[in-house]
């Protein structure tokens, strides 16, 4: 009796250790070899549980520990979108045949092939860069006027830096270049003006003030504090000691302003002791709004004086017959038309 009670836990325990090593076995052998029938195989399914996170799109934090954090991988649009947007200029560069800085302005060109390589300059920043730098170091005055005018006739904001560098530059061609690429940006391109503006307000010499007005010229497009800044600062230059100088100021001021205040100017100008100034004063006051009976008087008096150049007597009697003249200075005008008819036919 004292020997069953013995043997009987004994083989308790070794048919529950049996029991364990042929699970522990069995279950081994399954793993190594997971081959299943197609019957057995679960089907895929289409919306997986988002509580079962893909071990390939799933990021450890920094530590190595705490919950793992799902990385989801980007959109197709919003792929798409950083695609578009890194290579938006690189696309548009890609629509156009290759041409190097070196090769423009080499040859004219017609004006249809102009007009196409405006255009992509304008839009293709690379070859702007290359011409603007080709602009900087030529030397030969064909191929620098063409690719001043090609530049010019863009408007585009690149090119104001480089031609006020080359304002200041100490060389005179590259001053001129510089002047010559503002005047033909402005029109499309109002920041050139404040440049203008800058450079009036800082210059002594006559010819770089002369081109420097030019870029002036036609100010359609300045705004009024420009066009205020220029006329306070061209005033005083209708007194330089540069005939041209003055010459180019009476003749701005007038596109700038029809103040009252310029009149004082205007009519000092037609008495000026050199020629092109009293020509330039006669047809400002063509289209000047305020005449008074002394610039009027003196206005006659050039028309009908024999001694005074005809391009001068011209423009007075233009400037007098806008102001809707009487019939006795009318019949004046006219006598001094006959005279002036009678003097070039005894020539």
């Amino acid at each position: 009796m004292r020997l069953i009670k013995t043997v009987l836990p004994i083989a308790a325990l070794a048919a529950a250790i049996f029991i364990l090593y042929t699970q522990f076995f069995s279950g081994s052998k399954t793993d190594e070899n997971p081959v299943a029938d197609s019957e057995s195989v679960a089907p895929v399914q289409d919306n997986p549980e988002p509580d079962a996170p893909n071990a390939e799109n799933t990021a450890v934090s920094p530590a190595g520990i705490g919950p793992s954090v799902s990385v989801a991988p980007p959109s197709a649009n919003e792929s798409s979108n950083e695609l578009d947007s890194a290579s938006s200029e690189q696309s548009q560069q890609q629509n156009y045949p290759d041409l190097a800085g070196y090769e423009v302005g080499v040859n004219d060109i017609s004006e249809d092939a102009f007009l196409e390589l405006v255009d992509r300059l304008r839009n293709d920043s690379v070859l702007m860069a290359d011409v603007l730098n080709e602009l900087r170091a030529e030397t030969d005055p064909a191929r620098l006027k063409r690719l001043r005018i090609l530049l010019g006739a863009t408007g585009s904001a690149d090119v104001l830096p480089v031609a006020e560098e080359l304002v200041y530059s100490s060389s005179i061609e590259s001053r001129e270049t510089g002047l010559d690429l503002l005047s033909r940006v402005a029109p499309q391109n109002p920041a050139a003006y404040d440049i203008a503006n800058s450079i009036l307000g800082s210059e002594a010499d006559p010819d770089v003030l002369v081109s420097t007005m030019n870029v002036l010229a036609r100010p359609q497009n300045a705004g009024p504090e420009a066009k205020a800044t220029a006329i306070s600062q061209i005033m005083p230059l209708a007194n330089h000691e540069s005939a041209a100088v003055r010459r180019h100021s009476v003749s701005l001021l007038v596109r700038l302003t029809n103040d009252e205040t310029l009149s004082p100017v205007l009519y000092s100008a037609l008495s000026d002791s050199d020629a092109s100034v009293r020509k330039a004063a006669t047809y400002a006051y063509a289209s000047y709004p305020f005449q008074t009976s002394e610039s009027v008087e003196r206005l006659m008096e050039m028309i009908e004086d024999p001694s005074e150049e005809r391009g001068i007597r011209q423009g007075a009697i233009l400037a007098i017959n806008n102001m809707s003249p009487d019939e006795n200075t009318t019949e004046r005008i006219n006598a001094a038309k006959r005279q002036m008819r009678d003097a070039l036919q005894t020539q």
